[in-house]
């Protein structure tokens, strides 16, 4: 896990966690994923990266690459 804020997630107010493995086969393969929490709450915002879904596509199965938007109801 590192602190990163030089990606495109990064906003004021926001604090971004990459996280990829150590194992070299392992990080070629899956990637990096980010996770975008919210400065003042440390609510998880947004999730970016490649996930273990799958899409049947040109006749092979491909990593799908996702976005994830949190909303959180807050009862009062």
């Amino acid at each position: 896990m590192v602190l990163d804020e030089g990606t495109e997630y990064g906003q004021e107010r926001r604090l971004v966690i990459r996280m990829e493995t150590k194992n070299l086969l392992l990080r070629f393969l899956v990637g990096k994923n980010y996770f975008v929490i919210d400065g003042e709450s440390g609510l998880i915002q947004e999730i970016h990266g490649p996930s273990i879904l799958r899409v049947y596509e040109n006749g092979k199965w491909n990593l799908v690459d996702v976005n994830i938007y949190f909303g959180y109801r807050m009862d009062s």
